[in-house]
Order: C-alpha cells, then structure tokens, then sequence
C-alpha cells in the first residue's frame, strides 16, 4: 500500500510540473510554423484600402493567416511571459512593432505589414526549414531602410532583411537577443511613458518612431548574417492607406 501510494503522489507531481510548462517551453522549435501572423492593434476599423490589402494576403500568401486583433490576443500571450507592462502606453504603431517581436521569438512563423501580397510564400518557409543554419528569411533591405546609429551596417545594407515582411523560426539566438533588447528598452522607458496620458495615435511624444522596432532590428541582425535567407520579394508600399 505505501508503495502504490508513493507511485501515486510521483504520478501527480509530475503531472503537475509538466502541465505547468509554459508552451514555448514545449515547442523548442526548429521549424517556422507555417502560419503568418498579421496585427491591428487598435478598436478601429480597418480602411478600405487596409482591408483590399488584408485581402490580397488571405487569398494569395498560400499559408494559414491569422490576424491578430485587442479581441483575440490574450489567447496567444505565452505562459510565463506576460505582454510588458509599458505595452498599454505604446501608439497603435509601436504596439504592432512589440507584437512582431514577441510572436517571431516564441512562435515563429511569418509576419507581414498590411499591405497588398501577390506572392505564394509557401516555397519561402520551405527553404528556410530545409537548412538548420538559417534562422530567417526576408527581403534585402533597401537604401537607407534602416535607422541604426552602426555605420557598418549603413554600409552592408545588403547582408540585412528588411522589416515589412520576413519569416523566423522561434527561439534562436537572434530572436532571443531581438527579444532581450526590446524589454530592456522597455524598461527604461515605462517610468515616463506611464506618466503620460494613453494616446493610442502619438508615437513621438516620448518613444521616436523607430525606438520600438527599427533602430535596434539591425543591430540585432548584425552577428548573424550567414544565418539569414533574402527569398522573399521587396514588400509592395503602393496603395495601403
């Protein structure tokens, strides 16, 4: 009997450790999940043209879409890393560049702004999950697209993927360190963002327009280059707003 017992309470302790694991402890993927992940972070309604664009993704990217909405984003906050606490001060803007982030490190998978997809991406995911030592797979970015203060990378823009559109596969070391940045900054920033009033349309009252996103991406990018596909075409700019 005080073995049975002892085989039971072994039984629940484990069932309770594993069932306490958070899924991005679970998934330690290897592969980007073939699902692109699309953001509007605000209660208002798309535009026209936003949503004509939505559309073209929905019907010609070739891979599951989801769009990610204040509605349905609590259901993807991972287990164990809560949304910062500075996200509800952040514009609509940033809001969307945080959301980037945190889905390609503990999901993976694709990303693409709001803007008109021609393009089947499926060949895209496959060749990045075919080679284990590339972590992503973008467009090559464009002359003068990148806010680093690094001159080096100024001068190598074509190592780098832009940040309109790209597909990563979840925890490696650029989604972590991508990830870490982001928080630190984060941090410092919350003590006078939280001072503010909550304006979801002002982006330069206190962050600049790039703090949350672009002048760190390349930075981040920087050690890794030869881990880094450029399969997908440069994003389509025309006609979204």
């Amino acid at each position: 009997m005080n073995i049975l017992i002892i085989f039971i309470l072994l039984l629940i302790i484990i069932l309770v450790k594993y069932s306490n694991i958070s899924r991005f402890e679970v998934n330690k993927y290897n592969k980007a999940n073939e699902v692109v992940y699309v953001f509007w972070t605000g209660n208002n309604k798309m535009s026209k043209a936003r949503r004509n664009c939505f559309e073209t993704i929905k019907k010609n990217i070739g891979i599951k879409v989801i769009l990610i909405t204040p509605k349905n984003l609590k259901k993807y906050i991972v287990k164990g890393h809560p949304i910062h606490k500075a996200y509800p001060y952040l514009s609509l803007v940033h809001k969307s560049d945080y959301l980037r982030t945190y889905f390609m490190h503990f999901y993976g998978g694709g990303y693409t702004d709001i803007k008109k997809t021609d393009i089947n991406w499926k060949p895209f995911f496959e060749n990045l999950n075919k080679q284990e030592d590339k972590w992503c797979n973008g467009y090559t970015e464009i002359d003068g697209g990148s806010s680093s203060n690094d001159p080096e990378v100024h001068k190598n823009l074509k190592k780098y993927i832009g940040n309109g559109s790209y597909i990563f596969k979840p925890n490696t070391p650029i989604t972590r360190k991508w990830f870490e940045i982001l928080n630190k900054k984060l941090d410092k920033a919350y003590p006078e963002l939280k001072k503010q009033p909550k304006n979801p349309n002002s982006i330069h009252d206190i962050l600049g327009w790039s703090y949350i996103l672009c002048d760190h991406f390349h930075d981040v990018l920087k050690p890794y280059t030869d881990n880094i596909l450029h399969d997908l075409p440069l994003i389509n700019t025309s006609n979204y707003r």
